[in-house]
């Protein structure tokens, strides 16, 4: 027990990477989130909006204090600035922007941040004195630290014993929502096209000129939206490359904050459950393993699994946002499967041993290949069938042993036997037994044969040409032979043949 949950803890960690892209290929094309709503538009600070400013950076603060106030005449349901206000510009501008967000007749969050997010000492200060009145949440994403890719709900943390909370989170709530505490994953929404979701975006050096009514209500988020700066990677690059999933932090909030205001939310499907999951794989994969199934067969079986798992997992989550692991149990599946192919394997390769050693010496080739190919047609305890006989003998072969020397009466006989035993392997026959100058065989078991009788009746002539061919051969010495052949169909236990059927072939084999 101990090494299983070894290996699949082991298996888990290896597969994380294709984990991870399989995750994102969910996200990006089936995922059940394609309706954010129409309750956030994005302002967004581009290279033509610091084309039309004094310098880049920090970005002109009269500029923004206007902005605000113009986006606050249309009265909107809260505005976020994903802007890190870390340091001063010039004073008078400062202080206007302080003023603007502080006057402000509509919630506003600030973008913050701490030394745990790369800031230094002093930014920190400056973040916390300024505009110290209003609202401020944490920009910091959640990144997987494997690679990079923003796949998680950032909730907030604990700093000196006092909640802050995420940047969006406290919008949400500013805006009266009930943002949750416990981090979760980032519910992406997409489109039918299976690419981001395209909210709003209208540039903020045009927005003076926008209609108010464009901002009546929504909530409103102002940041960047530059080639080179705030970019970072999300799901989307699985299926539409870098480029088109590197999105701008403000996008991803924007996500972000459309998740919490929808409910919206991935359930990662708990350990039990993948356990009984995965438990219940492995045995359906066990089962249909150890079957005694064609070799090429088994191959196309597995296949078949691991485009279930695959196939419920995607179902899953495009249905009812539930993700389920795929590829780590897929792993583990192939190896349970390879293993128990393998005993079975090992099974039947011992038991077409032993069928070829039982019966090779009392059977035709081809019988005993059909048996190998179909065990379950063997039974132990004898089984009723109707089969067809085929007795043959030498006729007054005791009297002609007493008139000719004993080494020549050897070659006759095992120069009979030799012939008639090959027409009978050679004509699919199985040879009962072989006693003095007689040899007993029939059709029909231990293997079904359709054309049972056809083959009988065609080994008898056959055993008649060779028989007269031999009989002149053996004058040619002195030696005068008459060989005699009977073919008898009966519905007998078939492993009794020989006390029923011989017994009843020859009755009428001695008025030939």
């Amino acid at each position: 027990m101990l090494f299983l949950a070894a290996a699949v803890l082991l298996v888990a960690g290896f597969s994380r990477p294709l984990e991870n892209l399989y995750r994102d290929l969910l996200i990006s094309s089936v995922s059940p989130f394609i309706d954010p709503g129409q309750d956030i538009v994005i302002v967004a600070i581009t290279e033509e909006t610091l084309a039309g400013l004094h310098y880049r950076s920090p970005i002109d603060r009269e500029f923004l204090a206007n902005l605000i106030v113009h986006v606050g005449k249309a009265g909107p349901r809260a505005v976020g600035i994903d802007i890190l206000f870390d340091q001063g510009t010039e004073r008078a501008k400062d202080e206007l922007l302080e003023r603007a967000l502080e006057n402000a007749p509509f919630p506003v969050v600030i973008a913050s941040a701490e030394n745990a997010d790369g800031l230094t000492d002093s930014q920190v200060t400056y973040l916390k004195n300024f505009a110290p009145g209003v609202s401020r949440g944490l920009v910091s994403l959640a990144r997987d630290p494997l690679d990079g890719v923003v796949r998680g709900l950032f909730a907030g943390r604990e700093n000196g014993g006092v909640w802050q909370p995420s940047f969006v989170g406290a919008i949400a709530a500013a805006g009266g929502a009930s943002p949750s505490a416990i981090r979760s994953d980032l519910a992406y929404f997409r489109t039918q096209h299976a690419t981001p979701y395209d909210f709003p975006v209208y540039p903020a050096h045009l927005a003076r000129v926008l209609p108010v009514q464009w901002f009546t209500g929504k909530y409103v988020l102002i940041g960047a939206d530059l080639p080179l700066d705030d970019r970072h990677l999300t799901p989307f690059t699985a299926l539409d490359g870098v480029k088109a999933g590197t999105l701008p932090g403000v996008v991803i909030h924007a996500h972000a904050l459309a998740q919490l205001l929808t409910g919206d939310q991935i359930v990662q499907a708990g350990a039990l459950t993948v356990g009984l999951l995965l438990a219940a794989g492995a045995l359906v994969a066990g089962w249909f393993a150890w079957r005694p199934l064609p070799v090429l067969v088994k191959p196309l079986i597995l296949l078949g699994l691991i485009f279930s798992i695959f196939a419920g997992a995607a179902t899953l989550f495009s249905r009812i946002g539930v993700l389920v692991p795929a590829v780590w149990p897929s792993v583990l599946v192939t190896g349970v499967f390879s293993i128990v192919a393998f005993m079975a394997w090992h099974r039947d390769n011992a038991e077409r041993r032993f069928i070829r050693h039982a019966f090779a010496q009392y059977v035709s080739p081809a019988v005993v290949e059909t048996i190998i190919r179909n065990p379950a047609s063997l039974r132990l305890g004898g089984e009723r069938r109707t089969i067809t006989c085929v007795f043959t003998d030498l006729e007054g072969f005791t009297g002609l042993s007493e008139t000719l020397p004993p080494e020549r009466i050897a070659a006759l006989l095992n120069g009979y036997l030799d012939l008639v035993c090959d027409q009978f392997v050679k004509h699919g026959a199985t040879i009962d037994k072989v006693v003095g100058d007689s040899v007993v065989g029939f059709f029909g078991a231990p293997a079904t044969q359709a054309d049972q009788a056809e083959r009988a009746v065609s080994l008898a002539l056959e055993l008649d040409t060779l028989a007269q061919a031999y009989r002149v051969a053996a004058a040619r010495g002195g030696a005068h032979l008459e060989s005699r052949a009977s073919v008898f169909i009966a519905d007998r236990l078939w492993w009794a043949t020989l006390e029923e059927s011989a017994s009843s072939t020859t009755r009428p084999l001695a008025t030939q």
